[in-house]
């Protein structure tokens, strides 16, 4: 009789928490640079003059573009430090399904109170990190590789409507 391996490597609520608390620390961290990079570099360079607006009228998007980016490559990091099985993918799918959140969120980004902006964030991210690490925890490399991919796919989706 040969033991096969189990099909998924089982985590712990420990490890699903700290997950879940790296996730939320990202989504923070991200708002937090977003909001900052709009307010002493955007807003003061770009909104001066007529012929910048378009740079200006997109400082959201390109704020959190370049938070996202930044902040993405501390959260490989932590997640290493975490034991995260294949933590460069996790960050990865989150990142691609979360790109541009602002302008897929409905208005909630540029109307919300920045309470609700915080929020969302903070919670997608750790949603997220959570949902990601998980499926990345199947042994099968091409099996966790195509169910993310579709995850991303179909959450893009349903973010554009």
């Amino acid at each position: 009789i040969i033991d096969r391996p189990p099909f998924y490597i089982i985590s712990t609520w420990r490890e699903n928490a700290a997950v879940f608390l790296a996730g939320a620390a990202t989504g923070l961290m991200v708002w937090v640079t977003a909001f900052l990079l709009k307010q002493f570099i955007i807003t003061p360079v770009f909104c001066r003059t007529a012929d910048t607006t378009g740079i200006c009228s997109s400082g959201d998007s390109i704020t959190f573009a370049i938070a996202t980016i930044a902040i993405a490559a501390g959260a490989v990091a932590l997640l290493v430090r975490l034991d995260v099985f294949r933590p460069l993918l996790v960050v990865a799918a989150t990142v691609f399904t979360l790109w541009n959140l602002p302008s897929h969120i409905g208005g909630i980004h540029q109307y919300a109170p920045t309470f609700e902006q915080i929020v969302w964030t903070v919670v997608l991210y750790a949603l997220l990190f959570l949902v990601f690490s998980w499926i990345m925890r199947m042994r099968n490399f091409v099996i966790s590789l195509v169910v993310a991919i579709i995850l991303v796919i179909g959450l893009r989706l349903l973010l554009i409507r």
